[in-house]
């Protein structure tokens, strides 16, 4: 999976119980991509939940015939492996 290299600017505002919640999940997550053990940045946070809920989002959409087999596919094949599981699962389960 290649990733575009994209700058930018935007700035998120949190609420604090929003920042608890992001620290838990922190907390709860301890390999890196690389293989090394440690907390995750912001930014890897941030992949990481984007890309579990475009994972959800193919399978809910799937289940609801709102996607192609193919296209269900093609936003597999932008998914780390690991998500891969879960989407199936949900899609078979």
């Amino acid at each position: 999976m290649t990733q575009a290299k994209v700058q930018s600017n935007t700035y998120i505002k949190f609420t604090r119980e929003e920042i608890r919640k992001l620290h838990f999940i922190c907390k709860s997550i301890c390999t890196r991509p690389d293989g090394s053990f440690d907390r995750p940045t912001k930014q890897e946070l941030l992949h990481g939940l984007i890309d579990a809920a475009y994972a959800d989002s193919l399978g809910n959409m799937y289940e609801e015939n709102l996607i192609t087999d193919k296209e269900l596919r093609d936003g597999m094949d932008e998914l780390p492996d690991f998500l891969h599981g879960r989407i199936l699962a949900k899609v078979n389960g």
